[in-house]
């Protein structure tokens, strides 16, 4: 399924692809990374759909918009997100504090409505399933919506390229199945039929079908797929945060127990991550130990929750931006190759640098935003550098030119 909407522009590092610089004015290095703006305006309760829930009950859809309050933007990315609660239980309004965190960065945030199971618990994996395909369907009603007015209205400034899915545990579940599941995946015969009688693949929960439901990249905070096989060659990004232990959605893969009835089989984070590897799709997974449930976002969240909405922040700047940090739509981006890449362990990173011949500060950063190491390069020739010893993994290089008169270069890099 073709869900990633490319920006423009390709840069050659290490022999993989970098998406390059688009021209967004708003990327500057510090829009969509940091908190640039002090207010927020809060447009509530639009709706943007209704439908039936599994109880037979009418409900209508509403979504709250936030934006960052005195933005002159034309355009703006916009984020998604649905809030957590075992399908049974949440409201949007949970996912405020999330909201403000990316409007004061400069997104558009949006938190949705969708329907839960309003009959006596507990599920049995039929109902699970169903609940879980009502609510991909409202999510991508919300997206529609949101395309719909930025072809009419245009209240809300979004860039229609932009969108992205995100959400917590339930909510993140939905918007996986909306970023990766696609009529033209292996779908089980049960599947299949539940989304048949939900109005086929893209819900039934508004009729302006015109408009996509793509997404160009996926938040995942503690989520899973039903099959991480979903996830093919031309989906699009995610960055996921899971606790290794989590004993409600699983990290790796396994059954998901309501007291005595098994629910439903889910593959999690760590499953996800390493199919989306398999097939070539950006994939960033943050792992936190312990047997916790979104604790980055509860119990640990003193220690955690700051980590994670960087990494959220940069995950998504890299997006929009083109994985360059800084005002490339001013400025030239510097032109650097490096290799081997995965780089097995002590063996020396070789870079070569094309068209610039002054100083340069390399830094390596881990998948929470961190930096492991950095080291300063003479530029203008190949050099072969020895880099400290590091735990296999992927991390953020950054090369950036004395005096950033040139657009500094990110992307990953792979050490064995």
């Amino acid at each position: 399924m073709q869900k990633r909407l490319l920006l423009t522009g390709i840069l050659a590092l290490a022999g993989l692809s970098i998406i390059g610089a688009q021209d967004y004015s708003s990327c500057d290095g510090e829009r969509y990374r940091q908190d640039v703006f002090d207010a927020v305006d809060i447009t509530a309760a639009i709706q943007f759909g209704s439908n039936t829930t599994i109880g037979g009950n009418a409900q209508n859809l509403f979504m709250d918009v936030y934006e960052p309050a005195g933005d002159t933007a034309q355009v703006r990315p916009t984020v998604v997100m649905a809030f957590g609660g075992a399908f049974v239980a949440g409201q949007r309004e949970d996912l405020d504090d999330l909201c403000r965190t990316l409007a004061r960065k400069g997104y558009v945030s949006v938190t949705i409505d969708y329907r839960l199971f309003d009959q006596f618990i507990p599920l049995d994996s039929n109902q699970m399933h169903d609940v879980v395909v009502k609510a991909i369907g409202d999510m991508k009603a919300a997206i529609r919506y949101l395309r719909e007015d930025a072809a009419t209205s245009n209240q809300f400034r979004v860039d229609t390229n932009l969108i992205f899915a995100g959400g917590i545990s339930a909510g993140a579940i939905t918007a996986a199945h909306v970023a990766h599941l696609d009529e033209t995946d292996d779908i089980p015969n049960y599947l299949q039929n539940i989304i048949a009688n939900n109005g086929g693949i893209e819900g039934n929960s508004s009729n302006n079908y015109q408009y996509s439901s793509d997404v160009a990249g996926l938040v995942n905070y503690s989520g899973a797929l039903k099959d991480a096989r979903f996830i093919d060659a031309n989906d699009p990004p995610q960055l996921s945060v899971h606790d290794e232990g989590d004993g409600i959605v699983v990290y790796g893969n396994g059954v998901v127990f309501a007291g005595p009835i098994v629910v439903v089989y889910l593959e999690g984070s760590y499953s996800m991550d390493q199919q989306a590897q398999a097939v070539g799709v950006e994939s960033r997974l943050i792992t936190y130990p312990g047997n916790g449930h979104v604790s980055y976002f509860t119990n640990n969240a003193d220690q955690y929750q700051a980590e994670v909405e960087t990494a959220t922040a940069d995950f998504l700047a890299d997006q929009i931006c083109g994985e360059i940090s800084g005002t490339q739509a001013l400025r030239p981006a510097l032109s650097a190759r490096a290799y081997p890449n995965p780089l097995p362990r002590n063996q020396p990173l070789r870079i070569r640098v094309e068209g610039y011949n002054g100083p340069l500060q390399l830094q390596i950063f881990g998948m929470s935003g961190a930096p492991v190491a950095q080291q300063a390069l003479s530029g203008g020739r190949e050099e072969a550098l020895s880099l400290p010893p590091l735990p296999a993994g992927v991390y953020i290089l950054e090369l950036r030119a004395a005096g950033n008169q040139l657009a500094p270069v990110r992307h990953r890099i792979v050490i064995q």
